[in-house]
């Protein structure tokens, strides 16, 4: 694989200002489990029953541009370890440079809530922060 490609995963709470950043990207190939076809409904609430299919998807999106030669940016929650794990090898293999943003950690809850544009309750968020795992050094 080509020794230029670059991987960028965000990371950060719904709200928090990940896909925002990632429009703003020149060179990369976005990909985003919120991009799967009917994730939401029209009024943007998500569909639960699709949302494994949903990154499921986006993974596969993420190797063929890795494949292709294209450079890519994660725009995901990406909160937990394991929910990065398999785009760092995948981009670990193709020897891609990997880089980690982190979106969003000193903005109060409420303040994501409104921010959202999916909905996401605020007991949700609460729920994903209490989760969040860090980046190991050695990553």
């Amino acid at each position: 694989m080509d020794s230029n490609l670059k991987v960028i995963i965000l990371r950060g709470l719904p709200g928090s200002g990940k896909s925002t950043y990632a429009k703003t990207l020149t060179g990369f190939t976005i990909v985003s489990a919120d991009l799967f076809p009917d994730l939401y409904d029209e009024h943007w609430s998500i569909n639960f029953d699709k949302i494994g299919d949903a990154h499921d998807w986006c993974y596969s999106q993420f190797c063929m541009a890795l494949k292709a030669g294209r450079s890519v940016c994660v725009d995901n929650t990406n909160i937990s370890l394991f929910e990065i794990a398999p785009y760092r090898m995948e981009a670990r293999r193709c020897k891609a440079e990997i880089s980690y943003r982190t979106f969003g950690k000193d903005i109060p809850d409420e303040k994501l809530a409104e921010r959202t544009l999916h909905g996401v309750p605020i007991s949700s968020i609460r729920a994903m922060r209490k989760r969040w795992e860090e980046i190991p050094s050695f990553w």
